[in-house]
């Protein structure tokens, strides 16, 4: 299987999987769960790498798909953190676009281009398949679903990260008596979102983006309006857990609410 079909991490000794999305935490989170492991890596490697957590912990840890995520739900407690999808796009501009040591194969086999100007960045996106797209770009909703049904148990948002991840320690000491260490800042190239606003500066742009994570905001940020992304001034939002596929707005109705930070 693909290495960038395999979005979870699954720990062997331990009833839980992350959800990773990159751009969403995603190094901090790896940082804290990886005090989690028993023995020393094989060999050196870098904690917020998907190779490490594939090669690195001993077996202790595997990656693993959204199918076969789907299918540990009832042994094992999932978890993941979203991102506003226009705040996320932004980061991932400035981390690998306008940063040459970060560029990937991926976006350059699909078209990408260091220091492309932001809207042909967004228009590229647009273009491209969501399964073909490197995972820093990729819907998160593609991700985090499987058969149009929402895999993770919890869903924190990183619009209130510290909070979120308060619950997630609490809900894992009492359920299953692990205790993870307090989130460490890692990999933190960007402060805010004031700068969303600046780059969605045309109204064609914030079209598109809406358009591309169409599902991503029906599932994750439900009533957030295109405004509200761009300005980032909104509640953390209930998600509307699929009961069916998920997607469109007229299931949202026959769906289950759950209070931000999705739990189940």
């Amino acid at each position: 299987m693909a290495t960038n079909q395999l979005h979870f991490v699954s720990f062997r000794d331990r009833p839980i999987i992350y959800g990773r999305i990159p751009k969403v935490a995603n190094s901090s989170v790896k940082a804290a769960l990886s005090k989690l492991l028993k023995e020393k890596p094989v060999e050196n490697g870098r904690v917020q790498s998907d190779h490490y957590w594939r090669k690195l912990t001993n077996g202790e840890t595997d990656m693993i798909s959204p199918e076969q995520a789907w299918k540990l739900r009832k042994e094992k407690y999932v978890f993941a953190f979203v991102r506003n999808p226009l705040d996320r796009l932004v980061s991932c501009y400035h981390n690998k676009i306008l940063n040459e040591d970060s560029f990937t194969p991926q976006m350059k086999e699909t078209g990408y281009k260091l220091m492309m100007s932001f809207p042909d960045f967004v228009q590229r996106t647009f273009d491209v398949p969501n399964e073909d797209l490197d995972v820093h770009i990729m819907p998160q909703s593609e991700m985090l679903l499987h058969d149009g049904m929402l895999i993770p148990q919890f869903i924190g948002h990183f619009e209130d990260m510290e909070n979120q991840w308060i619950r997630l320690k609490r809900r894992l000491s009492k359920r299953f008596e692990i205790e993870v260490q307090k989130l460490p800042k890692k990999n933190v190239r960007r402060e805010g979102h004031e700068d969303v606003a600046q780059y969605f500066n045309d109204d064609k742009l914030v079209e598109l983006a809406m358009k591309k994570y169409a599902t991503d905001i029906d599932v994750f940020y439900p009533g957030v309006t295109a405004a509200q992304f761009v300005s980032g001034e909104f509640t953390v939002p209930e998600i509307a857990r699929p009961l069916r596929k998920a997607g469109k707005k007229a299931e949202k109705a026959s769906a289950e609410k759950i209070p931000a930070s999705a739990e189940s």
